[in-house]
């Protein structure tokens, strides 16, 4: 991890992010990185618990999650990349629109390139990015939208990377030529409450991000994630806007295994 976050290696389980829920936002990582994520001048709400108008579900699927977790992990061991049960996708991809539905345009606040813009949260694109930039583009065959919150370790790792997990990023780079575009999006701060300018630049300079990264304090995202289950990564077809397929937590091996079979039935 980036030393500038504070944070520690995280456990398998918090790394995984499936598991997190209410208490997650308490951990000792989280309250070390809080300052810096925040950004100067934000106002943090201790103990906030906006839900953003969505019905908190209770996460019953705790006990079955957690042998199911050891399974996944087993199942991406293998040289050609996991092959999923459907009865167990039906569980790491729970979203509300299943694959072959069909998104309609979203528009963002935020930069088509971060870092060219020096991370300035006073440096905004004067046009919202929108999936339609991407739908556009005729190089382009999947996208991938990610959610991230401040107060999800799993984020913090899927984007920062360990000893032994690539960054988000250097993986859909590895993919680019392919086709692969990526969309990353953060919606809540250390406490819950929506994010900001300041959090959202010092989250991209944190992890040094040169992709779309954009701004989501009224979790517009929300149509299609769960905001307890983070971090969350949607794939769409660019031709059809059609859902390819949906994950939940921190789990490359699976999601990569997919994009790599999406892009090989795209080419």
């Amino acid at each position: 991890m980036s030393a500038d976050t504070g944070a520690r290696e995280p456990s398998a389980r918090r790394a995984r992010g499936i598991l997190y829920g209410p208490r997650a936002g308490r951990s000792r990582a989280n309250e070390r990185s809080k300052a810096e994520l925040a950004g100067p001048g934000a106002k943090l709400h201790v103990g906030g618990e906006r839900s953003f108008g969505f019905e908190r579900k209770r996460l019953t699927m705790q006990k079955t999650l957690g042998p199911l977790s050891l399974i996944l992990l087993l199942a991406g061991c293998g040289n050609n990349g996991p092959n999923i049960p459907p009865e167990l996708r039906e569980l790491i991809d729970p979203g509300a629109f299943s694959s072959g539905a069909t998104v309609d345009n979203l528009c963002f606040s935020g930069w088509r390139s971060p870092r060219a813009a020096g991370f300035d949260p006073k440096a905004f694109d004067a046009e919202p990015v929108c999936f339609d930039d991407f739908f556009s583009d005729p190089d382009a065959r999947v996208l991938m939208v990610n959610t991230a919150a401040i107060w999800c370790e799993a984020c913090e790792v899927e984007w920062g990377g360990t000893g032994s997990q690539p960054k988000l990023e250097d993986e859909v780079q590895k993919r680019e030529a392919d086709g692969l575009r990526l969309l990353g999006t953060l919606f809540q701060d250390a406490d819950r409450q929506p994010a900001t300018r300041d959090n959202l630049a010092a989250w991209a300079r944190t992890f040094d991000i040169a992709a779309p990264f954009v701004l989501d304090p009224d979790f517009r995202m929300g149509v299609f994630a769960d905001p307890l289950l983070q971090p969350f990564n949607m794939i769409i077809d660019t031709r059809t806007r059609t859902v390819i397929t949906q994950t939940n937590g921190n789990q490359p091996a699976i999601l990569f295994a997919e994009i790599d079979r999406a892009l090989g039935e795209r080419n």
